[in-house]
């Protein structure tokens, strides 16, 4: 998806499907934004890594 660049940062939607998102670069250190559900996501990954590492060290 293309935005503009003076909607970096902002709340946009989607022409196509009404979704609503912070537009932002993905090539950049800031992505995904902290309040975006991707962090979200990320943070979740990383907590079940550790849980499963801790797993594997105790079971060890």
């Amino acid at each position: 998806m293309q935005v503009r660049v003076e909607y970096m940062g902002k709340r946009v939607v989607c022409q196509h499907c009404k979704a609503r998102f912070e537009a932002c670069d993905p090539a950049s250190a800031a992505y995904p934004p902290m309040e975006s559900s991707l962090s979200l996501l990320a943070r979740a990954d990383q907590l079940i890594e550790s849980a499963l590492n801790s797993q594997a060290r105790t079971a060890g």
